[in-house]
């Protein structure tokens, strides 16, 4: 994000910098935030896919995408969860669900868990869905337990 707003001022404003270094930066044309969302369903999607593939998942979670849909669903309402040993109260709804699945989707060691977080989720295993791998890093940014 800081890359491309160096970018806007370097074509803006080019005579006033004597140098500049962007490091991992992506062309401005190139409509990056506007594909985030379309891009993690498509990978949400391929992973829903692998798992009715793979045996073994397939038997864990026959029913993944359908349980996914009725999750995103059962949402529309935000749930309040109450953590039972310390008391602590967090609300879900489907833009945090959206943005832990999302952020469990960059890297393999989180995306394996999304099939196990996503039934427990469905199974209103809240809490033990908050703790998972998938969902951790993201549910305790929002301070979910």
């Amino acid at each position: 994000m800081a890359d491309t707003l160096a970018q806007y001022y370097l074509r803006q404003h080019g005579e006033h910098v004597r140098a500049a270094v962007l490091d991992g930066s992506t062309p401005v044309d190139v409509p990056v935030l506007e594909r985030i969302a379309a891009k993690s369903q498509a990978a949400l999607d391929l992973l829903f896919q692998r798992c009715a593939e793979d045996a073994a998942c397939h038997e864990a979670f026959p029913e993944l995408a359908d349980e996914w849909a009725a999750l995103v669903d059962r949402l529309d309402t935000p749930l309040t969860i109450v953590d039972p040993e310390s008391g602590d109260e967090a609300v879900v709804d489907r833009i945090l669900l959206a943005e832990a699945i999302h952020a469990a989707l960059l890297t393999d060691s989180t995306a394996v868990q999304i099939p196990l977080a996503v039934h427990l989720a469905y199974q209103e295993q809240w809490i033990e869905a908050a703790r998972s791998p998938a969902l951790r890093r993201r549910a305790a940014a929002a301070q979910l337990f």
